[in-house]
């Protein structure tokens, strides 16, 4: 963080005493004008709360929540806002928490981002100052790029043009900008898609016993995966167990907020502020296991009478199958159709009312560990001849304890919404994975501080090939090196990607790449010219005009190959910081032409070669 100034003039001194606060509460006991205005003067609290990455085990940034005086009826912001409005004074209580909320933000020292609250109603006020947030930064000394501007819009309903207008000015000076609680008031989704916020945070509602719903545990998942594909990031409030946290983690969300880190307090947060569980950070479209299919059908004991659960299954017709658990061990399936055929039978409802669950358990059923992948899970489904023996399964905790039940058709359907969302994007040549499914792997093996190589391979002096030869030869060729990546690096330790034109990736993790690559160059020269040779063309040397103008002659395109070693205990810690040397590894290759492979390690400030060939 850059080194600030401490600019304290004209604020309150933080240092006043608890009485004079008790004194101040005590004189503003009628809500006038002059109440209001008194306590815009000298009676804001600046308090401050913190938005948690977990992903990082860091704090990101402070929301700054301005108050009234302790123990005020005008201490709540709704209260204290609420009488600034009707009373003609939102602009100056504005004004006033903003200023208060920088100044104290720099002299308490706190680190990271300042989530700043505004209300539209008051900065697109005729009486509100312009000019006036970037002046108290500059005061400061704070960079706006660490100022987040939180939009409290939910309920705006005047001129969106203008507000519009406010948010890029904010941007233009450097600053991001929020929507907070998004699912109260009526237009947050239109705030969203039309302001393009760099942060979403969803209201408190959703956090809530979210451990417990699997109506807002799907939402949520839902909101991961658009705001993943809008660049926005989503921060979820309202957290105050380690359930709900270490649940919406699974889920994909990194960044939260709520009492269970810290309450809102006037300084820095400690240190060592609570994390949820320990565990490697999942991508929504990577969370692909069991426990994400479950949802609770309360279980049978195993002694309960057959008439008492087809009374259920009349009363429950969505109910296919209820789970029989003895003291929380999972037995297995009783299924609807199987009762049904029971009680059919001549004198069935008599001969079978009075027996028990424990002896109809399907034998076949299903069991399966909360943590099984889903394209596990669809194997095993299949497995069977009979698919309606495998329409359900039984989900378990470590213990072997009783969690939940899934459907065979929720895990198709899941598994369909993540091959389309793949092949969407995929690139439209190769179906290869594309730039976003790359960056999301890399963005998981750096956060997760895994160790791993990325090869980075290009074609040289591809674009007169393709200038000369045509774009149906061109695509020929890039065909071919996707075919021979395929063919040379099958093991799913390898992620191959295609990022554009000619540029291609290979994420590496536990095997290295180099002699699949080393072996490749040396087959796509030989393939390249047979390629050449069935399509009529020379398969020599050729001539063209290069990026000047000028004739030249031209060697057939060949793989150029970068690769950048990183050491996932000391690597990047985004992956704007994995870029240049990737960049330097790929302009590095080019020297080479093609007849050998550049290697590098990871280095804070540079990539350091480790062998040129």
């Amino acid at each position: 963080m850059r080194s600030r100034k401490s600019n304290s003039a004209g604020t309150q001194s933080d240092n006043d005493t608890e009485s004079e606060r008790k004194g101040l509460a005590g004189r503003l006991d009628d809500h006038d004008a002059l109440t209001v205005r008194a306590i815009i003067e000298s009676g804001i609290q600046s308090l401050y709360q913190p938005v948690v990455d977990v992903a990082r085990a860091e704090i990101l940034g402070y929301e700054c929540l301005s108050r009234g005086p302790d123990g005020h009826e005008l201490e709540p912001p709704l209260q204290l806002f609420s009488e600034a409005r009707d009373h003609g004074l939102l602009p100056s209580l504005e004004t006033s928490c903003r200023g208060l909320a920088v100044e104290r933000f720099v002299e308490r020292q706190f680190e990271g981002k300042l989530f700043l609250n505004c209300d539209p109603h008051a900065f697109l006020h005729p009486e509100y100052p312009r000019g006036y947030t970037l002046a108290r930064l500059q005061a400061a000394n704070l960079d706006p790029e660490q100022v987040v501007i939180e939009l409290t819009a939910h309920h705006f309903r005047e001129d969106f043009g203008a507000l519009r207008e406010a948010m890029q000015h904010y941007r233009r000076l450097g600053m991001q900008t929020a929507i907070p609680d998004l699912g109260t008031g009526y237009n947050g989704l239109r705030l969203w898609s039309e302001l393009h916020p760099d942060f979403v945070k969803l209201d408190p509602h959703f956090a809530q016993n979210i451990h417990k719903s699997h109506t807002k545990q799907s939402f949520v998942r839902a909101l991961v995966q658009l705001c993943d594909e809008l660049r926005t990031r989503l921060v979820l409030t309202g957290i105050e167990t380690a359930a709900e946290a270490e649940l919406l983690q699974e889920l994909g969300v990194h960044l939260m907020q709520g009492f269970y880190f810290a309450h809102p307090k006037a300084g820095p947060a400690s240190a060592d502020f609570q994390l949820p569980g320990a565990g490697p950070r999942r991508r929504i479209q990577d969370f692909q296991q069991a426990i994400d299919l479950a949802h609770w059908v309360e279980p049978a004991a195993p002694n309960t009478q057959l008439g008492s659960l087809w009374r259920r299954f009349e009363n429950e017709p969505q109910c296919q199958a209820i789970p029989v658990v003895d003291a929380g061990k999972a037995l297995g399936f009783i299924e609807r159709a199987r009762v049904y055929e029971l009680f059919a039978k001549p004198y069935g409802r008599a001969l079978f009312s009075q027996k028990t669950a424990r002896h109809f358990v399907a034998p076949e059923s299903l069991l399966v560990d909360q943590h099984t992948l889903l394209s596990d899970l669809s194997r095993m489904i299949t497995a069977e001849p009979d698919l309606q023996l495998r329409q359900h399964f039984i989900v378990l905790d470590c213990n072997n304890r009783y969690l939940g039940v899934g459907q065979a058709r929720d895990l198709l359907r899941r598994m369909t919404e993540h091959r389309l969302r793949v092949a969407r994007h995929a690139n439209p040549l190769t179906h290869l994975p594309g730039n976003v499914p790359t960056n999301e792997h890399l963005e998981d093996l750096i956060n997760r501080q895994r160790s791993f190589s990325i090869a980075y391979l290009d074609l040289d002096a591809f674009k007169p090939f393709n200038d000369t030869w045509g774009y149906h030869t061109g695509d020929q060729v890039i065909l071919l090196v996707a075919q021979l990546l395929r063919e040379r690096l099958r093991s799913r330790q390898h992620f191959i990607g295609h990022i554009g034109g000619d540029d291609f990736v290979v994420i590496s993790t536990h095997h290295e790449p180099e002699p699949q690559l080393r072996l490749l160059q040396q087959t796509f020269v030989e393939r390249i010219r047979h390629l050449m040779t069935s399509s009529g063309l020379p398969d020599g040397d050729y001539q063209a005009t290069d990026r000047q103008g000028e004739y030249r002659h031209y060697s057939l395109p060949r793989v150029s190959i970068g690769i950048v070693h990183v050491d996932g205990t000391e690597g990047p810690q985004s992956m704007d910081e994995l870029v240049p040397a990737l960049t330097r590894a790929k302009h590095e290759s080019k020297r080479l032409c093609g007849q050998g492979l550049y290697r590098s390690h990871w280095h804070p400030t540079r990539p350091q070669p480790s062998a040129d060939e």
